[in-house]
């Protein structure tokens, strides 16, 4: 219960106290300077293997600020409220360790409402890039992968927010 109330905490520490206000900057404890050499060698050299989303997520946003929502739905897309220099932004990351990167019915969806809300909260996005495409095949037709694509697209050309694509794959 504890745990709960501090994660609820952490999630609102993010966003305004209403809808119609710009979400708050708080002092970073993370100096604006910093340099991780290991992102010098997190893309592997093989394109055939993936690379760490998660971590390089946590190597250039501020120290100790990302949240990750809905870790275990459309794990082909990762959801996360980070900071950059204390101001809350809205990270969308691709993850080639699931389905490699691919972007299936479930992913779209995850999307799509991460746009919205990043949108509603006046929230950054910034997306570090990875995608391969939408999953194809029978299954994925019949799941609607066409609908839901669109659906997501749709979301982020509607936006009204900054949007920043950081291209991660090596080419």
């Amino acid at each position: 219960e504890q745990d709960a109330c501090s994660q609820i905490r952490r999630f609102l520490s993010f966003l305004p106290t209403n809808v119609w206000q710009l979400p708050p900057r708080i002092e970073p404890n993370d100096d604006p300077n910093r340099r991780d050499e290991e992102l010098l060698d997190l893309m592997p050299r093989n394109r055939r293997r993936p690379h760490d989303v998660r971590k390089l997520i946590r190597m250039v946003m501020d120290e100790d600020s990302t949240f990750e929502i809905s870790e275990l739905y459309g794990r082909e897309v990762v959801t996360m409220l980070a900071r950059i220099d204390g101001f809350p932004v809205a990270v969308m990351a691709n993850d080639a360790r699931h389905n490699g990167g691919a972007m299936t019915v479930q992913a779209c969806i995850k999307l799509e409402r991460w746009v919205d809300f990043a949108n509603t909260f006046h929230l950054p996005i910034v997306y570090f890039c990875d995608v391969p495409g939408f999953m194809v095949g029978l299954q994925s037709e019949k799941a609607g992968i066409i609908r839901f694509a669109n659906k997501a697209m749709y979301a982020v050309r509607e936006s009204t927010i900054p949007y920043v694509t950081i291209v991660t794959r090596r080419l």
